[in-house]
């Protein structure tokens, strides 16, 4: 659903009293809201099950690339000039030569141990059989194994489309649903304390910011081959499978 930073900051402070509907907000109280919306934004974008979707995006490779000295970049001006993800869920090599169908072939995602226990990590083949990724700042890095020495397969890469932030107070952004009222009650949450609302944020504020957030979690659930952890509520994990980790 369509909204705007402006309509989030203003429902926000209408539920502590601080402004009126009918009033502006000063912009430096409105730059605050702003940067409170924003850095709560980024922090569900931290958090699987506030990501309604999940994404494929396909990169050109170069041969020679991929390697502990000169890995792939990705984010906003990186050699994958998309956002930076903070983590990969999946990848796959996709066999461009095999036209007009090209084959994509899933390969694995290693975890540090895994790809620190690679002895030859130079190693070069036509085509990698493992990507490792490193959520570096400000760009992620990929490294891949073997190191390609062709540039005619492309890389595969799947991961949560992260939520965005609000470049500006007008700005337009489409709120997965369920999302513009999560995001109004918990804005009010956040600023009850930067204003000094008087006695807090309104236990009816905090319950419903609270019970929309998980309604809006719960709603992201993705079917998953073999669940791996639990998303919402306690932190606590089970035994992972995958990585023999708890």
């Amino acid at each position: 659903m369509a909204t705007t930073a402006n309509a989030i900051i203003r429902g926000a402070f209408g539920l502590l009293g601080i402004y009126n509907p009918n009033e502006t907000p000063t912009s430096p109280d409105a730059q605050s809201a702003l940067t409170a919306l924003n850095n709560m934004l980024g922090q569900w974008s931290l958090m699987t099950g506030a990501i309604p979707t999940r994404i494929r995006e396909v990169f050109d490779t170069v041969s020679g690339q991929g390697t502990p000295s000169n890995p792939y970049t990705i984010g906003p001006g990186g050699d994958f000039n998309t956002s930076r993800p903070m983590r990969i869920d999946g990848a796959a090599v996709l066999l461009t030569q095999s036209q007009p169908n090209p084959v994509e072939v899933p390969i694995p995602v290693l975890t540090n141990d895994a790809y620190d226990a690679i002895q030859v990590k130079e190693l070069s083949n036509n085509q990698a059989t493992a990507l490792f990724y490193q959520p570096s700042s400000p760009l992620g890095r990929i490294y891949l194994w073997p190191i390609p020495n062709v540039s005619t397969n492309d890389l595969v890469l799947y991961r949560l489309d992260q939520l965005g932030t609000f470049p500006s107070l007008s700005a337009s952004y489409d709120m997965p649903i369920g999302g513009d009222e999560a995001a109004i009650y918990n804005l009010a949450v956040r600023l009850a304390d930067t204003f000094a609302v008087a006695g807090g944020c309104p236990a009816s504020v905090a319950r419903i910011a609270a019970n929309s957030f998980n309604t809006f979690k719960r709603a992201n659930l993705k079917l998953a081959d073999l669940p791996q952890e639990i998303p919402n509520g306690n932190r606590r994990y089970g035994y992972n499978i995958n990585t023999g980790n708890m």
